[in-house]
């Protein structure tokens, strides 16, 4: 009897590791799912092209366009003469990568034609990923953008960290390899495809059932605007501020580093308090937008906080944004006219701090405060 489990346990055993061979060579020659983490690293999709469909009444046009660049960002590869150009990146989440746009409507691309209306020899591209956090914020700019050496980048980031803060997800999104044995371990596990694609899935899962993918688009309805468990993740949230403001001053730093200026931008949403212009319906009756307006609250406090005392240039689209839902077609994600609206809010403060920073640029025919206010 013993002999016959031993054989049976060895089997099942050799079954389980031959089909684990066998699905890590099928993955290593085709995966399926576009991965922007592998391990603990951010892996920009290099030359990827992707079409987007979207239904006709969620503020999008029905096709959209998304082409990932020579070096895994949105826009137009590097110049040449990139070192010569006022070259500005845009990192965040999927907020700033703006999926529900095609390429030269985003709003980094919108924010990009305001600036070269006003400046010579622009360029700039879109540096966002959807579900990317600090942790990976701080990757993506020490081992790529620090790389491609921009004068400016600008971050729109936050929205992500509300789920990304308890001990569960930091283990999966923590981008710092830890030393000894497990760091050994974890090594070894990074190389596997299967691995890094249950990770990816497990990550997209967690965003999911947090409410961050598109597809949990706000609604009217007369439910609680705090869900059950919303005040202890706020109260999480708050202890977890003096390390969202380290990682914040480690991006900061590192950009300066590497002789790129920082500018942040805090992380609008839907959610809030007051009457939608659009509806004639109150804000406060979004089924859990207390708790999103909440918390994205405290991580944008923490961020005009920290730009306060790092001297770093703040684009607080937060408050400046409108809560009116022809703007959203989610809590934080913008429509095609919502879009817009960012650039145009960005472009306000952006243009005359670039003016500032980097005179030589400004064309002498515009009028830079006049210019950022009329665009559409």
């Amino acid at each position: 009897m013993n002999r016959r489990v031993a054989l049976n346990v060895g089997l099942l055993i050799f079954s389980i590791a031959l089909s684990f061979i066998l699905l890590e060579g099928a993955i290593r020659i085709y995966n399926p799912v576009n991965q922007t983490v592998k391990g603990d690293t951010v892996v920009p999709p290099v030359n990827y092209d992707e079409v987007r469909r979207y239904s006709n009444d969620e503020g999008l046009a029905p096709e959209v366009h998304i082409h990932q660049n020579s070096i895994g960002f949105r826009g137009a590869d590097p110049p040449a003469d990139l070192a010569d150009r006022l070259s500005i990146i845009t990192v965040g989440g999927s907020t700033t990568r703006s999926v529900g746009q095609s390429d030269d409507r985003t709003w980094t691309a919108l924010l990009g034609d305001g600036v070269a209306d006003c400046f010579n020899r622009t360029w700039i591209n879109n540096a966002g990923f959807e579900g990317h956090t600090s942790f990976a914020h701080i990757d993506l700019i020490r081992n790529y953008i620090n790389q491609v050496h921009p004068k400016v980048v600008v971050m729109l980031i936050g929205a992500n960290e509300v789920f990304a803060g308890g001990a569960r997800i930091v283990e999966y999104h923590s981008l710092n390899l830890d030393g000894g044995l497990r760091g050994f371990v974890k090594n070894i596990l990074f190389r596997s495809e299967v691995v890094n694609l249950g990770m990816t899935l497990y990550r997209s899962f967690l965003a999911w059932n947090a409410g961050l993918n598109r597809g949990s688009s706000w609604t009217y309805m007369d439910g609680p605007a705090m869900p059950s468990g919303g005040e202890a993740k706020l109260a999480v949230a708050r202890d977890l501020q003096p390390a969202y403001a380290e990682r914040l001053r480690l991006m900061i730093r590192l950009l300066r580093e590497g002789q790129v200026i920082p500018v942040l931008m805090t992380q609008p949403t839907l959610a809030g308090i007051g009457q939608d212009p659009t509806t004639g319906k109150e804000l406060s009756r979004l089924r859990g937008g207390q708790f999103f307006y909440q918390a994205f609250e405290i991580y944008n406090n923490t961020m005009r906080q920290v730009a306060q005392t790092e001297t770093v240039q703040l684009i607080d689209l937060a408050q400046s944004m409108p809560k009116d839902t022809k703007y959203y077609y989610d809590y934080m994600h913008y429509t095609d006219v919502g879009a817009q609206k960012v650039a145009q809010l960005a472009t306000i403060d952006l243009l005359p701090y670039l003016e500032h920073e980097f005179p030589s640029f400004k064309k002498a025919s515009c009028q830079v405060n006049s210019a950022a206010r009329t665009r559409r």
